[in-house]
């Protein structure tokens, strides 16, 4: 007997072509040397011309951009160099005028060393992000657990006197133990709040975005102990 063949369509963006934006490349609308989400929406129909079903958006959040919008210090707003969370409803609303989709990147793996969670992991070793992210017990000379050298220069490592450890030279969050859907409790309130200003779909929000791209998602804890 033949077997009945599944209606059940395929994820969008299964075979979706997806055209990916760097803001501060793009196009620059307020003469600032730096390219922007006003300059992105501005674009939107070109983008639309060449046939692609998506826009995936490089971070545009706060950061003290040391990486280039990478080191996140604010999950729920844009950077001001950007624009505002104003222009971001606004790029939503135009794209979706010719069927384009919005993906954003969401730097979960490590965040600024201005972001007010890893202010807290500092500053209050028992507190409740304590755990949030990596933190290493100095050798018993004092020297960092090894060797790594940061692609950024320098050691890999630095020194917190405040927890007497060291801590990555770019905060990693402990990413190991983060499951792919926000939990509840206090933590997954706080995710929850940090998807649901640009997802629309996870609170109250509108803004309708139709998917995240989840940046450098891994982490290994042992190999914070290994030569």
């Amino acid at each position: 007997m033949p077997q009945a063949v599944s209606q059940t369509a395929p994820p969008w963006w299964k075979g979706a072509v997806i055209y990916q934006i760097y803001p501060r490349s793009f196009l620059d609308t307020d003469g600032d040397g730096v390219g922007d989400l006003a300059g992105i929406t501005a674009r939107l129909d070109h983008v639309a011309s060449l046939g692609v079903d998506a826009v995936w958006l490089s971070p545009f959040f706060v950061s003290p951009m040391k990486d280039y919008g990478y080191d996140v210090a604010d999950y729920t707003d844009v950077d001001p160099l950007f624009g505002t969370l104003a222009d971001f409803d606004a790029l939503i609303a135009r794209a979706h005028g010719p069927g384009l989709r919005v993906i954003v990147d969401m730097v979960f793996a490590h965040t600024s060393d201005q972001h007010c969670w890893f202010a807290s992991s500092r500053d209050v070793p028992e507190g409740p992000h304590a755990d949030w992210y990596v933190w290493a017990d100095p050798k018993p000379d004092g020297a960092p657990p090894n060797n790594w050298q940061s692609v950024f220069g320098g050691p890999a490592w630095r020194w917190n006197a405040a927890r007497n450890q060291y801590s990555p030279s770019v905060p990693q969050r402990r990413t190991g133990r983060l499951p792919p859907v926000p939990p509840s409790g206090r933590r997954g309130r706080r995710e929850r709040k940090m998807l649901s200003v640009y997802g629309g779909k996870l609170d109250t929000h509108d803004r309708s975005v139709r998917c995240f791209h989840i940046v450098a998602f891994r982490h290994d804890r042992s190999a914070c102990i290994r030569p």
